[in-house]
């Protein structure tokens, strides 16, 4: 839980600086998002053949979760830029590493969330860098609706295997509480 502490310190921090929005902090922004694609690519690859060959790697596993604190620079590129950022942001981003932590229990639930996850971020970071068409970017937002309920179906249907322990229903909370987010943050956002 102490990553949640120190992600609200980084955004604060953060928030004490402007960076004037030229072609060098546009470039390094764009390389940084250009690299979170293919990073989340290769960990979205990775799942999926960790799911087919019923195998985990703890090492692949702990470099998954410490990504989770490199999308933590998203905060700081919006923040430097003075762009306004949302609960659902904030929450996203604050609970992530503390979500795939508790995932990576799991070797199943974990590849499933490597999976899914890396390939939504995968298309996030590729728009991020090169938006699509505006009436095309509402379908990252369904993407990443859809991840969720599928997690949760998972985990519903898989409930045996979970037992009804605090790590458990906290990993289950929390997705729940982004499925909602991201249906409101969906509904309201005009696309």
């Amino acid at each position: 839980m102490w990553s949640i502490a120190a992600y609200m310190v980084i955004c604060m921090v953060s928030s004490l600086f402007r960076v004037e929005d030229g072609p060098t902090f546009r470039n390094i922004w764009y390389i940084y998002n250009c690299l979170m694609s293919i990073g989340s690519g290769i960990f979205s690859i990775v799942g999926f053949c960790s799911l087919v060959s019923a195998t985990s790697d703890t090492q692949i596993t702990s470099l998954w979760v410490a990504s989770k604190y490199l999308e933590w620079a998203d905060t700081v590129f919006l923040t430097l830029a003075d762009k306004p950022i949302q609960v659902l942001h904030y929450w996203h981003h604050g609970t992530t590493v503390v979500l795939f932590s508790l995932a990576a229990m799991d070797d199943v639930m974990n590849n499933l969330g490597m999976l899914l996850n890396g390939w939504v971020h995968c298309v996030m970071y590729m728009h991020y860098a090169n938006p699509l068409p505006w009436r095309y970017a509402r379908f990252i937002t369904c993407g990443q609706i859809a991840q969720f309920v599928l997690i949760l179906l998972y985990y519903i249907t898989h409930l045996d295997r979970f037992g009804s322990n605090d790590k458990s229903t906290v990993a289950a909370s929390l997705v729940l509480s982004y499925l909602i987010l991201f249906i409101h943050y969906f509904y309201t956002r005009r696309f």
